[in-house]
């Protein structure tokens, strides 16, 4: 999808598919579970879907992770509150906006993904996709509030905003829902797992000391 060739290593290990870029390798991790099973080869798929999508769509690149997280710091004051926007905003802009647009169907990583009731900020991006997909994803009990605000940020996803915008809502909500003591624990490293497509050559960590060292 949209990606030069490059080496791919395979390791069976975990319970979620993970791909990890570095050095222009792809590491790919396989739970056991997934062998086994019918649909196994169908989930990976649209796991991976998502995963490069992060390549070659959103976020794509660190400057423009860059570019959105300084927008929505400037919306609520909060680094915590943005770099977490900005992971919930890329995870659902590619499952409820791209991958359905690109492939004409519910993106079925989804279903596998929630058929485990979520935690953290996953309660969050759940309440979107369940939302938007209604009885496609699997049932769970979720806290109403947050279920509310995760609705709204489904609907914020499909709106015709543009990312800036989308990302500086999705931080306000964010802050809200913390505020009212709904939801808990944001994530410590909300950049850990999206593969970048700088993450194709050799010198990312040179570029992203670059990005972040620049002037404002």
């Amino acid at each position: 999808m949209y990606v030069a060739p490059s080496i791919t290593e395979v390791e069976i290990s975990g319970e979620k598919p993970s791909l990890t870029v570095k050095n222009g390798v792809f590491q790919l991790a396989v739970p056991v579970r997934l062998l086994d099973d019918p649909e196994g080869g169908a989930i990976l798929l649209w796991y991976f879907r998502h995963d490069l999508a992060h390549l070659h769509y959103c976020p794509y690149n660190l400057r423009t992770v860059q570019t959105l997280a300084r927008a929505a710091y400037e919306e609520v004051r909060s680094w915590a509150h943005s770099h977490n926007a900005v992971r919930l905003f890329a995870d659902l802009q590619i499952d409820l906006f791209y991958l359905p647009l690109r492939f004409r169907r519910i993106p079925l990583h989804l279903v596998d993904e929630f058929s485990y009731k979520p935690k953290g900020l996953d309660i969050v991006r759940y309440s979107a996709c369940k939302h938007i997909y209604k009885d496609a994803i699997p049932n769970h009990r979720i806290d109403k509030d947050i279920y509310f605000y995760g609705a709204l940020i489904g609907e914020i996803i499909l709106s015709p905003r543009s990312w800036i915008s989308k990302v500086k809502s999705i931080a306000s909500i964010l802050k809200k829902l913390q505020a009212i003591g709904k939801l808990k624990e944001l994530m410590k490293s909300a950049g850990n797992g999206i593969p970048l497509s700088d993450d194709l050559e050799s010198d990312t960590l040179s570029e992203a000391c670059l990005l972040y060292t620049s002037p404002s």
